[in-house]
């Protein structure tokens, strides 16, 4: 399993000379997934700071020194910083880190999840009954004063689109939809229970056809404007 986190302890202060990188995204998640950004060798201070355009929910811990040998992905050390982000409801988020190294470092950005669908084109790692995403790996980060930033785009499972989906009206809206259905229904049922009885008994004419088609179409015309209307 994955080094379970602490809180770090953010005393120092962050110095005003400072590299910033992003924002790398926004990268397409599901509520229930989590982000670890990853740094090896330790960082000598790290502040993460995550923004919720929309309040959204979220879990988050830090960590400056912990072991990072059961990460999928090597950085070069045993010994790490990372941050875990753990985002509980759909929204757009922001995640910013702000640290500073004393020696050339490493980044790795993965996710923790149980569905890869938004990953297919990433390098992904089976871990215990989930997968690890490898997002983005970067290396040979000069010892200085650095700003990470991220961007996520979050949805609930339930959200996710589907090839073709119907809108449909409001119940009052159905009641008033349904009988302008059955009021246009009623006449062109009987101009084709008409046609075709009488075109047993005798030759119709070509206008009289035309006039049902037109009838119909017309009608067909009409309903799908007032479904518009009241969706």
């Amino acid at each position: 399993m994955l080094p379970v986190l602490v809180l770090a302890n953010l005393s120092a202060v962050v110095p005003q000379s400072i590299t910033s990188i992003g924002p790398i995204g926004p990268i397409p998640l599901t509520v229930g997934d989590v982000i670890y950004v990853f740094f090896s060798p330790p960082l000598s201070t790290m502040l993460a700071t995550c923004d919720s355009l929309n309040g959204g929910a979220y879990r988050q811990l830090t960590s400056l020194n912990e072991s990072i040998t059961n990460v999928p992905v090597q950085l070069g050390g045993d010994q790490g910083s990372y941050v875990q982000l753990t985002l509980q409801s759909a929204g757009n988020y922001h995640l910013i880190l702000n640290m500073s190294s004393q020696i050339q470092f490493n980044m790795l950005l993965g996710i923790l999840t149980q569905d890869i669908k938004n990953f297919t084109p990433y390098s992904n790692y089976t871990f215990q009954s989930a997968y690890f995403v490898e997002i983005l790996t970067m290396r040979g980060f000069n010892a200085a004063n650095w700003s990470f930033s991220f961007s996520f785009d979050v949805t609930s499972p339930g959200q996710r689109s589907t090839f073709f989906s119907i809108p449909l009206p409001s119940s009052v809206n159905t009641v008033f939809l349904g009988i302008a259905i059955l009021g246009l229904s009623y006449p062109n049922a009987y101009l084709l229970t008409d046609y075709y009885y009488k075109s047993k008994k005798e030759e119709i004419s070509k206008k009289r056809r035309v006039g049902i088609a037109i009838s119909v179409i017309l009608s067909v015309l009409v309903i799908y404007w007032f479904y518009r209307i009241v969706i």
